[in-house]
């Protein structure tokens, strides 16, 4: 599991998404969520409502939304994340 997180971090800290206009963000089970997406409160709900707000039923469907999401188990199986 450690080294699962070590990875995940990682990940999330060398990636330049930034540079290429793509929002990620990272969610572990031992941290907060942390992405760079601005205005976006960071708690885990959040997080994958913004990740796939179709599914989340987000009120304002037009806003941006996270394209990347970065985590280790902590997410449960049975998440829906349909991104049409």
């Amino acid at each position: 599991m450690l080294i699962q997180l070590n990875i995940c971090i990682i990940i999330y800290q060398h990636i330049f998404l930034d540079e290429l206009g793509l929002y990620s963000a990272l969610v572990t089970g031992s941290d907060n969520p942390k992405t760079n997406l601005k205005g976006v409160k960071t708690e885990f709900n959040n997080i994958l409502t913004n990740f796939s707000p179709r599914s989340k039923e987000r009120r304002d469907k037009d806003k941006p939304e996270i394209d990347i999401l970065i985590a280790t188990d902590c997410i449960s199986e049975g998440q829906k994340f349909t991104r049409l």
